[in-house]
């Protein structure tokens, strides 16, 4: 792409030079959501290894490549002193477990990919080990990367998003001898399991961690490191529920029905079988410290610049890091908008009882659209701005009023509000 492209593309108001027809964060089945091979040694050397394993010699960007017999050379022994190789240090969760209680147990429970795609190993072994166990900790997901055996990756996708066929009979099971447990789900999309949100008291969403992963998944389960990630995406119940996605248009949700009709014209919870709500909404994300937010503030310039404070307090006895978001809304348009959009985030680290003040700065043509006659504006109106834990969870709200509409020069857009802490 030329620097004259660039500038182009600039004037128009256009952030990205490729861009998916359907926003892939909307839909789970999308194999893709994920995307981290190239930057993550362990998982290109197993993609490697997949792609090779049915030749004696392969021709990849020019460079020949031999690989010995599978069977010969990629045990799981070998496989493991190769990737140890690779990145000296990188543990598996179970070793970084290890280093910090001691005495643990393993069964493996499935294989996922592969010719023994979803095969049961060792249930008896599992079970056992469960009930005689104080916590038991359940790694689910699928096999993220390229090729026929895995999961998810570059040109797989699914039509579903729950997990792989049996792992969720086989969490039941586990549950049933002993719900002291911990799921922690590795894939290139969150975990989709009514069943396991319902029961199971603590789950981590590991992604697709790379190589280290293992020693920081170890750490979050043990209380070493405090957590303070947040879901990219919505969480949806089942399949039947996607697209899921918080920014929804004004009108298009039950709560707009309802605000309309009353319950007597829809169901109650949206679905005759199911709840209309995500199982976990965009930006949720728990800490093991709580955080309170008060004394919310908004001032808004003559050129459309405003300019929001707010107290964050962590009143929790550890340490941690504060993730607030910023949402607005245009609350009536004469085009149809999302009834809430992300402005800005703001990630502040307290100590235990310490509070601060953060600031969001952005501009109102943050809320701008095309309107009937193709011009870009800023509609006269009222406009709400929360501060929230999540997509569902506003905790402050302010309203502004603009009493004229303002025309936007596209290269004057604003997509994002600066953040930070004041004190």
């Amino acid at each position: 792409m030329t620097e004259i492209t660039r500038k182009q593309m600039k004037s128009l108001g256009i952030r990205h030079a490729l861009s998916p027809v359907l926003d892939i964060a909307r839909d789970l089945r999308y194999g893709r959501i994920g995307e981290t091979f190239g930057s993550d040694p362990t998982l290109t050397a197993e993609m490697v290894k997949d792609m090779l394993s049915n030749s004696n010699m392969v021709d990849m960007a020019g460079v020949k490549m031999e690989t010995m017999d599978e069977d010969a050379a990629m045990t799981e022994e070998v496989r493991r002193e190769y990737f140890r190789a690779l990145c000296p240090g990188a543990k598996t969760i179970k070793e970084a477990l290890e280093d910090q209680y001691g005495n643990v147990s393993y069964a493996k429970g499935f294989y996922v990919g592969g010719n023994d795609y979803n095969k049961p190993a060792d249930f008896d072994e599992a079970l056992r080990l469960a009930a005689d166990s104080d916590v038991i900790i359940v790694c689910v997901g699928g096999k993220n990367g390229v090729g026929a055996k895995c999961t998810s990756g570059e040109g797989i996708d699914s039509t579903l998003v729950e997990l792989p066929d049996g792992q969720e009979e086989l969490v039941r099971r586990l549950y049933e001898v002993n719900s002291k447990m911990i799921i922690v789900h590795l894939d290139a999309k969150p975990l989709v399991g009514k069943f396991i949100y319902d029961n199971v008291p603590a789950i981590l969403e590991g992604w697709i961690p790379c190589a280290y992963g293992g020693q920081a998944i170890a750490d979050v389960i043990s209380g070493k490191y405090n957590p303070c990630g947040h879901l990219p995406m919505d969480v949806p119940r089942s399949t039947g529920q996607t697209p899921y996605y918080y920014s929804q248009r004004n009108g298009s949700s039950i709560d707009s029905i309802r605000e309309c009709t009353g319950d007597f014209i829809v169901n109650q919870d949206g679905y005759f079988n199911e709840k209309r709500y995500a199982q976990r909404p965009f930006g949720y994300g728990l800490s093991y410290t709580e955080f309170e937010y008060s004394d919310m503030t908004v001032s808004v310039g003559e050129d459309g610049t405003y300019h929001i404070e707010t107290d964050v307090e962590n009143i929790g006895d550890r340490d941690g890091a504060a993730v607030v978001q910023l949402y607005g809304a245009d609350e009536y348009a004469s085009v149809v908008r999302p009834y809430r959009e992300l402005l800005g985030v703001c990630r502040v680290e307290l100590a235990a009882k310490e509070k601060a003040r953060i600031f969001f700065e952005g501009n109102i043509n943050q809320f701008a659209f095309e309107d009937k006659d193709g011009r870009l504006v800023t509609e006269a109106g009222v406009f709400r701005f929360e501060i929230s834990r999540d997509s569902e969870t506003p905790v402050l709200t302010e309203k502004w009023e603009l009493n004229e509409t303002m025309d936007v020069n596209r290269s004057d857009l604003i997509f994002y509000a600066r953040s930070g802490r004041l004190q």
